[in-house]
């Protein structure tokens, strides 16, 4: 069975739109859960809500409930890299914590590992994560060289984390929205549109070999 954790409701509706999932099951209990089937294979979704504490606390929900052999997440973030253009679907292979940091400690940060898409024309790229929304072009650019990341969101290094701990393999796609600075303002519903349209053609072209 395939996972797939987003952090939003609109998310998930719109991917089973996208989709053509007319039959599914849907329930809402501890976290609001959808279970289809795409060509033969059987996902379960779980909206887990925005930022690190709920993200990571839905995947293990997720993981420790079902029977996963492999996580998916998409969504949008900021471009915090000169390469990353607003509309362009990239596939993380690599996220950072943000906030995590034990440097008095001497300990360097932990990058958690994700999967790269070998036979993708898909950018490849790092994702931070981090608590708060980034409109500041100095903190972005900071993140930027600090990392060498292309991108900045609020879930997928808590999900990533996670998923390494179980040992099951993730798959990320972030659609670049803005470029997390002081014109970090975009359409919303614009932009979701197109980031879950890329994403179920992604899994409609990829669900055999997911």
């Amino acid at each position: 069975m395939l996972g797939l954790v987003v952090a939003m409701q609109e998310e998930m509706e719109l991917l089973l739109m996208n989709l053509h999932q007319d039959v599914f099951e849907k329930t809402d209990d501890v976290y609001c859960e959808y279970k289809f089937n795409l060509d033969g294979k059987n996902i379960v979704g779980i909206i887990s809500g925005v930022g690190k504490i709920k993200a990571s606390a839905a995947t293990e929900h997720l993981l420790s409930n079902y029977e996963i052999s492999k996580v998916l997440n998409f969504g949008m973030a900021g471009g915090i890299d000169k390469s990353a253009e607003i509309s362009e679907v990239i596939n993380i292979v690599k996220s950072y914590d943000n906030d995590e940091d034990l440097s008095a400690f001497g300990h360097d940060k932990v990058a958690r590992e994700l999967v790269e898409l070998k036979n993708s024309k898909l950018k490849k790229g790092i994702c931070v994560t981090g608590d708060k929304f980034v409109n500041d072009y100095n903190e972005s650019k900071y993140i930027n060289e600090k990392y060498d990341a292309i991108c900045y969101e609020m879930e997928l290094s808590a999900i990533s984390m996670v998923c390494n701990m179980h040992k099951i393999p993730v798959i990320s796609l972030k659609y670049i929205s803005d470029k997390a600075d002081e014109n970090a303002e975009f359409d919303f519903e614009d932009s979701l549109k197109k980031a879950t349209l890329s994403f179920s053609k992604f899994l409609v072209d990829t669900i055999n070999e997911l």
